[in-house]
């Protein structure tokens, strides 16, 4: 009795699972861990792991430090994400054999106090996604500039000039470029 159940649910699922795409299903595979006052952050930065991180932040209070360890990710969601860093007033940290790139420095420039024991990796935003490939030449403009803006005013209100995104915005989105704290304090308004 339980397998012909098993066996109907199975053929229901079939055509559903074979019309989806990989985009379609986006699993958070981040790895949340939280030891004391420090919050071990390691993983892609989208929409499943930015839930996970603001429902991590919410379900322990003795958090005072993060610890970053990401390829990065989607931009908005590490926007999202540093709003969550830059209001609960956590500080930030790369540790050394850590990586922290991309989207990732949202997160990082987002901390109270940054510690840097490994540099941070930064780029110009892709946007290569699925959705974005039916875009016509004139609407990536769009999109590319309206990114530019809205990074450029998270990072005024992290107190970094514009020069930081201007900069960060020619370096190819297919390589990073490694920033360590005095490249990074150029850009601080001081």
């Amino acid at each position: 009795m339980r397998t012909t159940s098993l066996l109907k649910s199975i053929l229901i699922a079939l055509p559903i699972l074979a019309s989806m795409t990989a985009c379609d299903v986006v699993i958070d595979t981040t790895i949340h861990e939280v030891r004391g006052n420090k919050y071990t952050f390691h993983g892609t930065i989208n929409e499943d792991s930015a839930r996970a991180f603001k429902q991590t932040l919410s379900k322990h209070d003795q958090i005072e430090v993060i610890s970053l360890d990401s390829s990065g990710g989607y931009s908005v969601y590490g926007m999202e994400m540093g709003d969550a860093v830059l209001a609960g007033g956590y500080d930030t940290v790369i540790e050394s054999g850590n990586q922290c790139a991309s989207a990732c420095m949202y997160l990082f420039l987002s901390g109270d106090k940054k510690k840097m024991q490994a540099p941070l990796h930064v780029h110009a935003p892709a946007f290569n996604d699925v959705p974005y490939r039916k875009l016509t030449d004139k609407d990536m403009i769009r999109l590319a500039e309206r990114n530019k803006l809205n990074a450029k005013l998270f990072m005024a209100k992290r107190g970094l000039l514009p020069s930081f995104i201007d900069y960060t915005h020619t370096i190819h989105n297919e390589t990073t470029k490694a920033m360590y704290s005095e490249d990074i304090n150029k850009h601080w308004n001081k």
